[in-house]
């Protein structure tokens, strides 16, 4: 690619993020704080070229969740006219898709939404808060949560993303020490 093109895919830039739990289930918990201050963050900061897009699934489409940002004030106000309630968004070059909502038992939805992504030159990324589900006493757990878990783990976030963003450093040795301990991954 010529820097030239590079430079173009860099400027045409639209980071996606996936708020589809919060949209609809907001329980106000660690995770969906994170979500809200990731999104208003994004979206209300100085940066040339770049698109920050909220967006929930809504029958197999990314749709902009334009009503949860306007109902939870994210918006810049610059920003609040400019948001196009309900559009479905396509990707390009460059995009990136990332999966930071707790929609884990959803995940398998966006699978064909991955592929879009990638065959338009983008890369998705997913959130790992933390391993809990796999750690805790099986007392602290829905019955077979732990395993539910594991397979949106391997089979969701590690082999279905083109990198992993965890909440800390401490989360990110657990999944680099549980990454070497699988021997499917």
């Amino acid at each position: 690619m010529s820097r030239t093109a590079a430079a173009m895919c860099v400027l045409a830039m639209s980071y996606v993020m996936d708020v589809s739990f919060i949209a609809v289930h907001d329980h106000e918990s660690g995770i969906q704080r994170v979500v809200k201050k990731v999104v208003h963050h994004f979206y209300t900061m100085d940066a040339a070229g770049f698109e920050p897009v909220a967006v929930h699934l809504v029958n197999a489409e990314l749709r902009v969740a334009s009503e949860w940002l306007t109902a939870k004030g994210l918006l810049h106000p610059s920003e609040a006219d400019r948001v196009e309630p309900g559009r479905i968004v396509t990707f390009g070059p460059g995009d990136i898709l990332f999966m930071l909502d707790s929609s884990w038992a959803r995940y398998r939805e966006f699978l064909h939404l991955h592929d879009q992504v990638r065959s338009a030159g983008g890369i998705v990324i997913t959130a790992i808060y933390d391993l809990l589900p796999m750690q805790l006493p099986p007392h602290y757990i829905v019955d077979g949560g732990p395993a539910w878990f594991k397979d949106w783990v391997i089979n969701g976030a590690l082999n279905n993303s083109d990198a992993i963003v965890t909440i800390s450093a401490a989360v990110a040795v657990e999944v680099r020490d549980f990454i070497q301990s699988e021997p499917e991954l």
